[in-house]
């Protein structure tokens, strides 16, 4: 715990992680996991960046609550998890649009495809849609491209992407 407040978190994962190997039937086992769910949250880095972190936060966290779902802090712990999920939604995302940038468009959009599959509830599946429209009209599939565009119509009204996409749709048309 002396690693995790002094904001050494790779340290208190390791240590919290020893404690759970050496001492599996501890009364305190739920604490633990939800710690060392925290160290690992703590070093998640922006969705550009590799998300080791926010893998093992997310498994960490989804043990704790498989294992202990009266845990007190589960509704905490639900939080984090769909926090966990958003972040490697928006780096399939940021992937997704570099790819897409690069002109590398099947790549494009299985990444694209597989943030709208693995996290249906991430925040900005509106930018997903987009990019993944734009991803097969390039690739002339361009039905599948106004099945997707349409959906970003349905589902985000208000998005920021609307106009871009009623663009590029009417390009291809």
């Amino acid at each position: 715990e002396a690693y995790y407040k002094a904001q050494r978190y790779e340290e208190a994962a390791t240590a919290y992680a020893d404690f759970l190997k050496q001492h599996p039937n501890d009364s305190r086992i739920d604490d633990i996991i939800y710690q060392l769910g925290l160290s690992y949250y703590q070093q998640m880095l922006s969705a550009d960046r590799d998300q080791t972190s926010t893998r093992n936060a997310l498994n960490v966290f989804e043990e704790l609550l498989r294992r202990f779902p009266e845990y007190p802090m589960a509704e905490e712990t639900g939080y984090l998890i769909q926090r966990c999920r958003n972040r490697l939604a928006e780096h399939e995302v940021y992937v997704g649009h570099y790819y897409l940038k690069k002109e590398y468009f099947q790549a494009a959009i299985t990444r694209l495809e597989k943030s709208l599959t693995d996290y249906p509830n991430y925040y900005y599946r509106d930018k997903a849609y987009y990019y993944l429209g734009l991803a097969y009209l390039q690739t002339g599939q361009n039905d599948k491209a106004k099945e997707v565009l349409n959906q970003l119509f349905e589902q985000f009204p208000g998005s920021e992407y609307l106009i871009q996409a009623q663009k590029a749709l009417a390009e291809d048309y």
